[in-house]
């Protein structure tokens, strides 16, 4: 899916975790080479097609 120009990346999350669970997912970005923000989008968009998917 590919992101509609006009789009503007200005949503911020703000979550919890456990320190153990970030170090993990930064781990991943970085051997994505994405940012924990970029990666987090991917694993989002993914997640939300599997769904479609599935219906």
């Amino acid at each position: 899916m590919k992101k509609p120009e006009s789009e503007i990346r200005s949503a911020a999350i703000h979550a919890k975790i456990r320190p153990r669970f970030k170090k993990m997912a930064e781990k991943m970005a970085s051997d994505d080479d994405r940012s924990l923000a970029g990666w987090l989008e991917k694993m989002i968009r993914a997640e939300h097609e599997r769904r479609a998917a599935k219906s």
